[in-house]
């Protein structure tokens, strides 16, 4: 889930974190307890799933995605309140060029004990979705408007999150696009929210990605 900009991040992030690789300019760390193989997996996500708009990349250049590890805290790296729910998973904090801050997403790389980038995936398409609305202006009006339709025909009165909000039914869109989870194959999602489905085609590589490591 997106949430304010909060520049003391930067100085906290720095201080924990010392793994560290690049998908071009986007920056992949974590601290040493993260596994090595979750940040190579992360790059490989990150790199496949903007293949088709490579200007998102540039979008985002000096992002940082920060991998958290089991028994961490998405909240601890960020100066969040540690005991707000919101943060048990995963948050993003977008970008303030004028501000020169760079935006942070902070993401388990666990789910029920067990690797998964399920998350992770779900918070990039938060950031994703930053650098898709600098690029078009009628990105985001296009996706309310899908939105609203999804919400007008409850569609997805059966996943809450989907439904919740614009960003969370663009994030959780993006995650189904490449886990597909409930539907039985990316066409059956397709066909399914039309709307949703046509402007990630349009922004989003088709090719697959790792789920675990």
């Amino acid at each position: 889930m997106p949430f304010p900009i909060i520049p003391e991040a930067k100085e906290k992030v720095t201080k924990i974190c010392i793994k560290y690789l690049e998908a071009e300019e986007i920056a992949i760390t974590g601290s040493e307890n993260v596994s090595d193989n979750a940040i190579y997996t992360a790059q490989k996500i990150i790199l496949t799933i903007t293949s088709k708009r490579p200007e998102i990349r540039r979008e985002l250049s000096d992002f940082t995605c920060i991998l958290v590890a089991r028994g961490e805290n998405v909240a601890s790296y960020l100066d969040l309140d540690e005991n707000d729910p919101n943060y048990n998973h995963g948050c993003t904090l977008y970008p303030d060029k004028n501000n020169e801050f760079p935006g942070y997403l902070a993401s388990v790389v666990e789910w029920e004990n067990q690797p998964d980038m399920g998350v992770f995936l779900h918070e990039l398409a938060h950031a994703i979705m930053y650098a898709i609305r600098q690029l078009s202006p009628n990105f985001y009006s296009a996706l309310e408007q899908s939105y609203n339709t999804s919400i007008a025909s409850k569609t997805w009165d059966r996943n809450p999150r989907s439904s919740q909000n614009v960003e969370e039914y663009w994030a959780e869109g993006v995650r189904m696009w490449y886990y597909i989870g409930e539907f039985e194959s990316r066409e059956a999602f397709k066909e399914y929210d039309q709307g949703l489905t046509s402007l990630i085609d349009d922004w989003l590589s088709a090719d697959e990605i790792p789920k675990t490591y």
